[in-house]
């Protein structure tokens, strides 16, 4: 009887064990690529940025006196459309 609450209690304690070891390598690993995908994201507006920024962008005259939710810019590359989350003035969006 004492052997096999023995082997029980161990196997609780193993089982205990490798869920939390589990659970601390899947934390970490979340981490990581939490980390990864916000260090992707940031490079990709800083040369996107960079690039909108040598570009060089011409604007077609509308009168500014509304608001927008996208607008449209021409390029040397062709036309490229800019879609805002939340309206905003037009004369905010073409700066």
């Amino acid at each position: 009887m004492k052997r096999i609450k023995r082997k029980i209690t161990i196997g609780l304690f193993l089982i205990i064990g490798l869920v939390s070891l589990c659970i601390s390598f899947f934390n970490s690993g979340k981490e990581n690529i939490q980390e990864h995908l916000n260090e992707a994201l940031n490079k990709t507006i800083i040369v996107d940025f960079h690039r909108r920024e040598l570009k060089e962008m011409r604007y077609t005259g509308k009168s500014l006196n509304k608001k927008v939710d996208r607008i449209k810019l021409t390029s040397n590359e062709g036309p490229e459309y800019i879609i805002f989350e939340d309206s905003v003035e037009e004369y905010l969006a073409y700066q």
